[in-house]
């Protein structure tokens, strides 16, 4: 699992993926530095414990009391995909394959798999193109016309 500074900065930076999380059990999650104010931990990497109505996500710092995912914290959070998921917001592997073949030849600036894989999905289906500069997702130019 890609934990690195650059695939959280995609992950937060990718709008479209972070609206449609339903947290599940197992997911990954990142408080933004501003929420927590331990000095020593400025970012909590955490996973989805359980998924009732009550959805419960512990940090992976086990002094860290659980957490309930309410609307307020639902939306400072920040789901870091696994490639699994990814994938299964492609759809069936057999539809993309030539599509995949294509983008990892094109896009040797990603440093691993989770980086490729949300590119292709914020490519594919939203039409966005990571801008490794300006450490954002932008809209190509024929997007746009």
């Amino acid at each position: 699992m890609d934990i690195s500074a650059k695939y959280i900065t995609m992950c937060k930076q990718a709008k479209e993926i972070q609206t449609i999380w339903n947290p599940k059990r197992g997911d990954f999650w990142i408080f933004p530095d501003s929420i927590h104010s331990r000095k020593y931990f400025p970012s909590l990497i955490g996973r989805v414990l359980t998924n009732d109505t009550n959805d419960t996500v512990m940090c992976r710092d086990l002094q860290t009391p659980p957490y309930h995912i309410d609307d307020k914290l639902g939306e400072t959070i920040t789901w870091l995909p696994r490639q699994d998921q990814l994938q299964d917001l492609c759809g069936t592997f057999p539809n993309y394959i030539t599509d995949w073949y294509h983008f990892i030849l094109e896009n040797g600036q990603l440093e691993s798999m989770e980086q490729l894989w949300l590119a292709f999905v914020m490519d594919m289906r939203f039409h966005k193109q990571w801008n490794n500069i300006h450490q954002t997702w932008e809209e190509p130019p024929w997007v746009k016309q």
